[in-house]
């Protein structure tokens, strides 16, 4: 039977920029939401996540076989 490895869960993607955007201002880097940002594009090739709600939450479980 798979066992969980890993769980990672978001509240929507909306959510995660706002988190990133405060963890900048906190640790005195208020351009991090617009790195993180630029790193998607460049990550889908400009196309962002254009087929992703941003309001729905989201995650991805990683499993190993023992």
């Amino acid at each position: 039977m798979p066992k969980p490895l890993a769980v990672i869960s978001f509240a929507g993607l909306g959510e995660l920029e706002s988190d990133i955007a405060y963890l900048g201002k906190l640790a005195e880097n208020p351009g991090l939401a617009v790195q993180f940002d630029a790193a998607l594009n460049r990550a889908t090739s400009g196309l962002g996540l254009a087929g992703l709600d941003k309001s729905r939450p989201w995650g991805i479980v990683a499993q190993t076989d023992e």
